[in-house]
């Protein structure tokens, strides 16, 4: 999505009404949609009085504000995008085995899942349903063996996630993840 410093919309003449046009950002899509708004009647009012009242409908509605502009920017950002920065960025600095398994939890589990979602639709609720759908996943080993993901790797998945989508987005989550079952203490006779 290019920068947007914000509109004015346009002002035209349907019949006997003053109609006006401007954009509407979709958070999910790249393009903008296009709507119309009823003005008045062309008999009350001039073009120049009907631009005005669409100008002052726009600022209400706050189509032109900054934080509506940096949102609807933000949101056509995915989460494939996003991931292959934090990739480059972030996952580079780590060491070479942490930065395998969680390359490999990103390709295998986290792209295939979230990759062609914008960011601000990775939510708690969406979250919570991906981690159901990992106690379900079955890992397959190099000799064949079929198991279940454990706990720990799910909890880790996760993790690799909250690194990619930023605290400032999970701190209010209260996601459930599977109870890693406790070890027992190994008893040393003397």
């Amino acid at each position: 999505m290019s920068f947007r410093s914000g509109q004015s919309g346009t002002v035209v003449q349907k019949g006997r009404m003053w109609h006006g046009r401007y954009y509407v950002d979709i958070p999910i899509e790249e393009n903008r949609r296009r709507v119309s708004v009823s003005l008045g009647p062309i008999d009350g009012m001039t073009k120049t009085q009907a631009k005005r009242k669409l100008r002052s409908m726009l600022e209400e509605m706050g189509l032109n504000d900054d934080h509506h502009l940096q949102r609807s920017a933000a949101a056509a950002r995915t989460f494939a995008a996003e991931a292959a920065w934090w990739k480059e960025n972030r996952l580079s600095m780590c060491k070479p085995s942490v930065q395998e398994t969680m390359g490999s939890h990103l390709e295998k589990y986290l792209l295939p899942a979230f990759g062609s979602l914008p960011m601000a639709a990775i939510d708690e609720r969406r979250v919570q349903e991906f981690i159901v759908a990992l106690t379900r996943t079955e890992h397959v080993w190099p000799n064949g063996v079929k198991r279940p993901l454990s706990p720990k790797t799910i909890a880790n998945i996760v993790g690799v996630l909250k690194l990619i989508v930023g605290e400032k987005v999970w701190r209010e989550w209260n996601l459930r993840l599977t109870e890693v079952p406790p070890k027992e203490q190994r008893l040393f006779h003397r």
